[in-house]
Order: C-alpha cells, then sequence, then structure tokens
C-alpha cells in the first residue's frame, strides 16, 4: 500500500500600497499582488516520487507551472510571484522516473493582501496511471487571526462557599436558544464543584443559580472533586463525560451524568472509563467529544504530575469504552514543557483539528494538530496563542483548558485565565 505524501505549502502574501507625502513611493509590485511559497517534505516523500509539478490555473489567467526535482537538495521548493490577489487554484501531481502520477491533490488558495495562510495538502496514491483521486486539506493556524476579546474576562468568580478560590475549566455547549457553560469553582484543598452560566450571544453572561450542578459525593469514587466534561446532545438529553476522583494524589476516572436542562443532573453510580496505575496516566481527564461515522472519539489528559499526556478511548454507544494505544500525543518540543494537556477537538471536513495547552512550567500558550483518523497526529512547531497576547495582558501569567468549538459560524476558545484570580475569556478567529 502506498503512503500518505505530505506537501506543505506556506501561502505568504505581501501587498504593496502607496503614500501620499512629498515623495512618492512606487510599488515594485503591482497593488494587491502576493506570491506563492511551496516547499516539498522531502524526508518522508515516498522513494519512486522523483518530481513534483505544481500548477495554479484562474479563470482569465494563464496557468503557471513549476517543476521541483527530489534529487537534488536545492530544488525542493518554489514560488509564484507577483500573483494577482484573489483565488487562485492549486494541484499537484508527484512523477515517478517513468514520468506517470503516483500521487495527486488539489486544493483553492486565497491570495489576500495583509495576511499569511498556511496550508497541509495531502497527496493520495492515484492507485496506477489513473484512478480516482481522494484529496484531504488541513488548513494550519495563522497566528495573527486570533484576537482575545476586548472585554475579557467574561465571568468572575462569585467568591462565594463554592468559588472563592476562582473559576477554571470551562466547558460551553450551543444549545438551540442559548449557551451554556459549566465550570470548576475553586474552595480549599483544591476541592470543586461544577458551576453553571448561561448567555445569548456566548460573550455576556448570566449566573442563572449559585449553588453547583454537580457535587462531589463523599460515600463515593468522585467524593474529593468534580470537574466538567465534554456534553453533546442525544434524544434531547444532555450527556456529560465529568471527571472526579477521591482525593488529589490518588486515581481519577471519568463519570457521566445527563440532564434534561443542563442543570439538574443525574449522574451514574460508576465511573464509565477507569484511570488505572499505569505510568503514563493514572489520572484522566475527559476534554472532548467528536461522534464520526457512529463512532464515539473521546480524548482525554493523562496525568501523571508533572508529566501530561494525551489519550483517546473510542465506543458505539457513549457507555462502554475502549483506549486505544496511548497515548496519541506526547510533549516534543521545547515550549510545551513536560506536558500537553486539556485536547479540544473539532471535526472540519473530515480533518480531527485539536488545540491544546501546554503545562509545566509555564501553562503559556496553546497549540495546534490535525490528524486523519484521530489517532496519528501532526502539531504545528510553534504555538498559535500566548498569555501574552490576551488583551491588556489581563491573563500575562498564565492560559489553560482551551475550550475549542465553532460558534454561529465562529471559531472561539473559550479559557481560563490567570493574573491575580483564575477567570474565564474567549478568544476569537477572525
Amino acid at each position: 500500500m502506498k503512503k500518505l505524501f505530505v506537501f506543505s505549502i506556506v501561502l505568504a502574501v505581501f501587498s504593496f500600497y502607496s503614500c501620499s507625502d512629498d515623495n512618492s513611493i512606487i510599488p515594485t509590485t503591482p497593488v494587491g499582488a502576493g506570491k506563492i511559497s511551496l516547499s516539498v517534505d522531502r524526508n518522508n516523500a515516498p522513494q519512486d516520487v522523483m518530481t513534483v509539478v505544481a500548477t495554479l490555473s484562474r479563470s482569465g489567467f494563464q496557468n503557471l507551472v513549476s517543476s521541483m526535482s527530489l534529487t537534488s537538495d536545492s530544488s525542493a521548493n518554489t514560488t509564484f510571484s507577483e500573483l494577482q490577489a484573489g483565488i487562485w487554484h492549486l494541484k499537484v501531481d508527484a512523477y515517478n522516473a517513468n514520468n506517470i502520477i503516483l500521487y495527486t491533490g488539489e486544493t483553492d488558495v486565497s491570495v489576500t493582501g495583509g495576511s499569511t495562510t498556511n496550508v497541509s495538502l495531502q497527496l493520495l496514491p492515484t492507485g496506477n496511471d489513473v484512478g480516482t483521486i481522494n484529496i484531504l486539506v488541513t488548513w494550519g493556524v495563522s497566528t495573527k487571526n486570533w484576537i482575545d476579546y476586548p472585554s475579557n474576562p467574561i465571568l468572575n468568580p462569585s467568591y462565594n462557599s463554592y468559588d472563592f478560590g476562582g473559576i477554571i475549566q470551562s466547558m460551553v455547549y450551543r444549545a438551540e436558544d442559548k449557551y451554556l457553560m459549566w465550570y470548576d469553582g475553586v474552595t480549599g484543598n483544591g476541592v470543586k464543584y461544577v458551576l453553571y452560566a448561561e448567555s445569548q450571544n456566548g460573550f455576556y453572561w448570566t449566573k442563572p443559580i449559585q449553588y453547583p450542578v454537580l457535587f462531589p459525593n463523599l460515600s463515593s469514587w468522585d467524593s474529593w472533586a468534580v470537574h466538567p466534561g465534554p456534553v453533546i446532545k442525544e434524544n434531547g438529553l444532555l450527556k456529560m463525560y465529568y471527571n472526579a476522583g477521591s482525593s488529589q494524589e490518588g486515581l481519577w476516572h471519568i463519570g457521566f451524568a445527563t440532564s434534561i436542562d443542563g442543570k439538574i443532573w443525574e449522574k451514574n453510580s460508576l465511573p464509565v472509563i477507569y484511570a488505572d496505575n499505569s505510568v503514563w496516566a493514572p489520572q484522566i481527564i475527559a476534554w472532548s467529544l467528536v461522534k464520526k461515522d457512529q463512532t464515539y472519539y473521546l480524548f482525554f489528559t493523562g496525568r501523571n504530575y508533572p508529566i501530561y499526556k494525551i489519550g483517546l478511548a473510542t465506543s458505539s454507544d457513549g457507555i462502554n469504552w475502549i483506549k486505544r494505544d496511548n497515548p496519541i500525543l506526547s510533549p516534543s518540543f521545547n515550549w510545551e514543557g513536560t506536558g500537553v494537556a486539556s485536547p479540544s477537538v473539532i471535526l472540519e471536513e473530515g480533518i480531527f483539528k485539536m488545540v491544546y495547552s501546554n503545562v509545566n512550567p509555564t501553562y503559556n500558550a496553546f497549540g495546534f494538530a490535525t490528524s486523519i483518523d484521530g489517532i496519528n497526529w501532526t502539531k504545528d512547531e510553534q504555538p498559535f496563542f500566548r498569555s501574552n497576547q490576551t488583551h491588556n495582558q489581563w491573563s500575562a501569567y498564565k492560559i489553560s483548558y482551551p475550550c475549542f468549538n465553532i460558534y454561529d459560524g465562529q471559531k472561539r476558545i473559550y479559557y481560563t485565565g490567570e493574573s491575580n484570580s483564575s477567570e474565564i475569556g474567549v478568544v476569537q478567529y477572525r
């Protein structure tokens, strides 16, 4: 079986504008023009691929073609310069020594003034000389387009018996008529309760009830603390995979609770996913749930302090779970510190997309990763959002617990910010 051939594209757009002054500035490139730079990941390319040909086309314009030889260290990249702003169609073919196309892929790229877009285009095997072309495209995350909400924080502690230590770990669900948020209230000795807030637009929040909606059960496995987890709605019923344990040092498991309105919950008596004494994850924290092709994918943090990694469990019914060959994601870059945590995953155009947090010693950045199957992931090398990007430095000390989703057509990340106290903020993709 032929493997995937990953063709990495960086679309860099540079626009030039004239200025009114005593001296005129004459642009060296047409106004609104840009360039597209392409580079091939030669190390992972199949051995039988000798040449990669890229073709740019657009109605009313002449086709632009560039060829890259993978047999030369100096020719695994190319640049199309002085492109008119707008939508261009990119087609990439990978040839063997006999000039037969073995892999192919295509996508539209947008040349827009003043922005940079990262694209990963995966070339899939054609079969033989002729075959059906199946194309998967993963769009990268631009650091410039994530804008912290100027009125952050959007939710503050009430400083009552249930949250005098701050609020953390928000889970936001878009219901038919409003937004629902479940979050942790922190008290003494690390004891936590699940609290509730709601909003009409996802930015201005109210607390219709001041008491917790989920309590620790003093005589059960969740006697020490309860934490909110991912929520889905099926057959008119809200289902939460919450997190809990009986002590700060002991095993943490994943529980299951149901509700009609999000305020009154009924917990199962036993966990649905148990942690064990494995080296990598004696404490597990459910963080996001995706359903694809009748299979539930539950992504969780595995904690063995100070090491954090990310794991996956799958299920056909949402109750009986199988842990996969974990961990599926581990720290590998310096900025990640001693762990990767809080995997917030969405499914967009058939691609799993994950936002996650770094851990010790900084808790100051969010990273991005993509996957075709939810198991094998490719991480961006650098974070796309850092604590020093928060508006007016409101959370310059720490950001954590990202809750990533598409709300009313807009990508948002609800997160925990911390300076003097732990509060909830939101950052938007524009």
